[in-house]
């Protein structure tokens, strides 16, 4: 069947989901975007952090190397075919586990969860472990963008995700590897009980390889910050990028969601992918010539990563929306 049909093979009570979804969507006024920062760079943001345990989800250390992860993100409504051939895809890759980068429903509503639980309720289903970030859209309503009272919207989410154990941010470690990830809607100022519980894990014993993942990107050359919000992100990214004056653990991949494309850059040793291609509509980015990436137009994709005992090999894998073939898009490979 061509991929231009695939379309016809949605049943009417998901085209029907989709349908209303985005109504509510642009009725509702509801912005791509988070509101961009007022404050000064790593200053109190959306919402103050919580004190949470401090432990780690898990720390399992009979793997199998290589094993790969998926990394992918801003798979929210209204979105079409490519968020359901995406999915279908990563759990023909059959990776370890997967990683979303945010963004997971239009707002923080239990029927918008449902929506969640039909399409990436497929990777769950399957068996395929499956970590959420925060992205800005789970703590929406549709009235506000961030309302003040953040609890009401994240039961939702913690009722789906009951194994990270109500925590806003969290880690885990996977054989060599260790995964670090953030909630960048919550204060992680250097006050913070967020800022605090980060330094302590990146002054810990350094592993293998160390990815963090959180949904506003550091760097993005995206049309869509008018105004730059991004520059509280970069506080984040000074404090991973100083880790050899500060005695830090080194970071070697930064992921991050919030711009629906795809973008790479690399400062001062560290990797930073920007992976928003899940399914929401696509947002166009100001490419230079020598950026990593230049590709123009969208990037349906997601983000596979093999990591063996001493290398990390990244891939991006687009979808072709002519023909609907997927293509290694973009591929490095970090050794130890």
């Amino acid at each position: 069947m061509e991929f231009k049909n695939f379309q016809k093979r949605l049943t009417p009570v998901l085209s029907l989901l989709i349908a209303i979804s985005a109504a509510i969507f642009f009725i509702s006024g509801v912005s791509y975007a988070a509101n961009p920062a007022e404050k000064s760079p790593g200053a109190p943001f959306f919402y103050p952090a919580p004190r949470q345990k401090t432990s780690e989800l898990f720390q399992k250390t009979d793997v199998e190397y290589p094993f790969t992860f998926v990394v992918y993100g801003d798979s929210r409504e209204p979105a079409g075919y490519e968020k359901d051939v995406i999915i279908e895809r990563i759990i023909k890759e059959r990776p370890s586990f997967v990683v979303h980068t945010g963004d997971m429903v239009l707002y923080g509503e239990e029927h918008q969860w449902k929506i969640f639980d039909i399409f990436e309720g497929k990777i769950i289903d399957r068996g395929i472990s499956f970590y959420p970030v925060l992205g800005n859209h789970e703590y929406h309503t549709r009235e506000k963008s961030h309302p003040p009272d953040p609890d009401k919207r994240l039961k939702h989410y913690f009722n789906r995700f009951k194994y990270i154990r109500e925590k806003r941010w969290y880690s885990f470690e996977y054989g060599n590897s260790l995964f670090i990830i953030l909630d960048t809607n919550t204060d992680y100022s250097s006050e913070s009980y967020q800022y605090k519980w980060l330094m302590k894990k990146l002054k810990g014993e350094s592993p293998i390889f160390l990815f963090i993942i959180f949904h506003h990107p550091p760097y993005t050359k995206a049309d869509m910050y008018k105004v730059n919000r991004s520059k509280s992100e970069r506080f984040l990214a000074g404090i991973f990028e100083s880790y050899k004056e500060k005695n830090l653990a080194k970071v070697d991949i930064v992921f991050s969601g919030h711009v629906h494309n795809y973008e790479r850059y690399r400062y001062n040793g560290i990797n930073y992918i920007v992976t928003g291609g899940g399914g929401a509509p696509q947002h166009s980015i100001n490419r230079n010539p020598d950026d990593f990436y230049t590709g123009e137009g969208t990037s349906y994709h997601y983000c596979k990563i093999t990591v063996s005992r001493t290398k990390a090999t990244f891939e991006m894998i687009k979808l072709d929306e002519d023909t609907g073939k997927w293509v290694i898009a973009d591929v490095f490979t970090i050794s130890k």
